[in-house]
């Protein structure tokens, strides 16, 4: 199965559309978390997601929207932000013809608050939990690693990259070859619309 796999949207729509736009034909999308929070379009981030049938999970950001909510920045989240809240689980397990797939936005051991970058020494403990596959988000660090026969992958963020690379990443992943890439965008936005997403301070 061909699967495109997102993280950290942080409703930063300009980007997660034309993240979307650019994945090749898959037959799975998956979401690691963070859909919302920090940028200005949270309905239409869900909307958009929903039209690409996006199977999502919750991270921090959408934790923590109940008590950190920034209401006067981004005013009152809407039911439906709820509901789409409410709904996504904490974590997502699928089974692929025989192998099997973890998504997490932190860490097995801890959902929403662990960071696991590509140099953590916890990784190796990965593969004692019989996933061929784990997903992670959190870090917005891009990573594939295989160890011990299990493939990591973290797709960076789509919607607020960092480090030295300020270009949205996501993952492409073949569970039947076990093949896994990230692979990035170069966004280039009209102006009123940059304005509008990255306001001057």
């Amino acid at each position: 199965m061909k699967i495109g796999i997102i993280a950290d949207i942080h409703s930063n729509l300009p980007c997660l559309r034309a993240v979307l736009e650019s994945i090749p034909p898959v037959e799975l999308l998956l979401c690691a978390g963070d859909m919302i929070d920090r940028y200005y379009a949270p309905d239409e981030v869900f909307d958009l997601l929903e039209q690409y049938h996006v199977q999502s999970i919750q991270g921090n950001h959408e934790d923590g929207i109940f008590a950190y909510y920034h209401v006067q920045k981004n005013g009152a989240p809407t039911q439906r932000v709820l509901k789409c809240i409410v709904s996504a689980p904490e974590k997502l397990e699928i089974q692929l013809n025989g192998k099997r797939l973890l998504m997490v936005h932190g860490s097995p051991w801890n959902y929403r608050k662990e960071y696991l970058y590509p140099e953590s020494d916890k990784l190796p403990l990965l593969a004692a939990l019989g996933f061929d596959f784990v997903i992670l988000g959190h870090t917005h660090v891009p990573m594939v690693k295989n160890l011990s026969g299990v493939t990591i992958i973290n797709p960076g963020s789509c919607g607020q990259p960092m480090l030295s690379d300020p270009r949205p990443s996501y993952a492409l992943l073949d569970s039947e070859t076990g093949e896994a890439s990230i692979q990035y965008l170069s966004v280039y936005l009209p102006e009123e619309q940059l304005r509008y997403y990255y306001p001057l301070r």
